[in-house]
């Protein structure tokens, strides 16, 4: 781990240097927009390297664009070192993270929850029968029985819900589709 005073320091080195970079923002620097500029310079410069920014400043304008710029997170200003490694590790995978209380003003402000709504009408009435009883974690018998369904009917049904919603195993459909039906309600 090594600190830098700008982010002109961090761009005389190799990418190789870095794992992830984490931007500290000073929050008058988003007042002229040039720290947004600067992160898309970052992202470019080490196109490989995760860039999160955390900044105290959480609004929804100063989240998109520094994740506009390609920034693989944004934490709060007062994130505390076990999110800082949640988001870490999230962008290490190849994913981007944004705090929970961030994400719901987000998608509250870009009205999700009609898109979501949307999403779930992907599944046909069987299957969302079986998403019903999946979701309580059980195996596929269990909901063969339940449903009144031939066990490979289930395994069929599961087999398509995970293409629908790009999952490779039941536990992360069961999360992601847990996700979809939390913002529904």
């Amino acid at each position: 781990m090594a600190t830098y005073g700008s982010v002109e320091d961090i761009e005389a080195y190799e990418a190789t240097a870095f794992s992830v970079i984490l931007v500290c923002v000073d929050d008058s620097r988003f007042m002229d927009n040039s720290i947004v500029l600067e992160i898309g310079a970052l992202v470019r410069r080490f196109p490989k390297v995760p860039v999160i920014v955390q900044a105290k400043l959480c609004g929804f304008q100063q989240i998109l664009s520094v994740l506009q710029q390609g920034a693989h997170g944004y934490l709060p200003g007062n994130a505390g070192i076990s999110v800082c490694i949640e988001a870490i590790s999230m962008a290490l995978a190849g994913g981007v993270f944004v705090a929970a209380k961030n994400l719901h003003d987000i998608q509250s402000i870009l009205g999700t929850n009609h898109h979501q709504s949307k999403r779930l009408e992907m599944f046909t009435r069987r299957e969302r029968e079986v998403i019903e009883v999946l979701r309580q974690g059980k195996a596929n018998k269990t909901i063969a029985y339940a449903l009144r369904l031939a066990p490979n009917t289930v395994k069929v049904h599961v087999r398509n819900i995970l293409k629908k919603v790009r999952a490779t195993n039941r536990a992360e459909a069961i999360y992601k589709i847990n996700a979809m039906f939390d913002e529904i309600a």
